[in-house]
């Protein structure tokens, strides 16, 4: 008995690794034939198991009238095609969220029903029929992606007129810093503008003087004018100093 059962079991083993290399065999012929197809599109990410990406659009060759484009993706499982592959699908241009979900559902369901035969080929059909009929020209998502330049630009452009504002105000500020500290004083320049400031004090003066000021300014002798203006100058000079 025990031995009826370990020849059962042993031809059970053999089965199985026959048709295990069966499932090899059928997925790198599958695998063939999708490179011979789709030879620019096709790239095989992994080869056990086997993992690949094929980038689909609406009408292949004309590049003028495809609006959008996904990347599908497949892994086959050991037991591919008696299980389906794992999928998914991603938007390369032109398809939104929900839109790539509701692809995605799709083409698992059509997978689900074609357990037992190879079915990429069929998969992909699918996906590229329905890219065809959501080739739409999205003038809405033209507008928008323009009004968002458009928007950067003038950001931008405020921020640039910010900086120059910025460094002209700069600019003013040092001038005005540059003319509140002014030249350093020495004695000689100190002379230069005292005598200046006297001069446009004494026309003040003058300005202000009453003709009986201005006579008596007359009668002083010429020497106690020179003294007088001799202490002025030597009281501002030690002032400076």
């Amino acid at each position: 008995s025990s031995r009826v059962l370990w020849t059962l079991a042993v031809t059970q083993l053999k089965e199985l690794a026959a048709k295990m290399t069966d499932y090899v065999e059928e997925q790198r012929t599958e695998i063939e034939a999708l490179q011979a197809i789709y030879a620019d599109e096709l790239d095989i990410i992994e080869e056990s198991p086997w993992r690949f990406q094929i980038k689909l659009v609406p009408n292949p060759g004309d590049d003028e009238n495809n609006h959008v484009s996904v990347l599908f993706e497949a892994e086959f499982t050991e037991l591919y095609p008696d299980e389906p592959p794992v999928l998914r699908v991603e938007s390369l241009k032109g398809i939104d969220e929900d839109e790539i979900t509701e692809l995605q559902e799709e083409l698992e369901q059509l997978a689900a029903s074609s357990v037992g035969m190879v079915m990429v080929f069929t998969l992909v059909s699918a996906a590229q029929e329905w890219l065809l009929q959501h080739n739409d020209f999205k003038q809405d998502e033209i507008d928008f992606e323009k009004a968002m330049f458009e928007k950067e630009q003038e950001e931008l452009q405020r921020q640039l007129q910010e900086e120059e504002d910025y460094k002209i105000r700069a600019r003013r500020e040092e001038e005005i810093r540059k003319a509140i500290r002014g030249t350093p004083v020495t004695l000689e320049n100190f002379k230069e503008w005292k005598l200046h400031f006297d001069i446009e004090l004494e026309r003040e003066r003058l300005a202000k003087q009453t003709p009986e000021m201005l006579e008596k300014k007359k009668r002083l002798t010429g020497r106690m004018l020179f003294e007088k203006n001799a202490a002025m100058v030597d009281s501002d000079i030690n002032f400076a100093d």
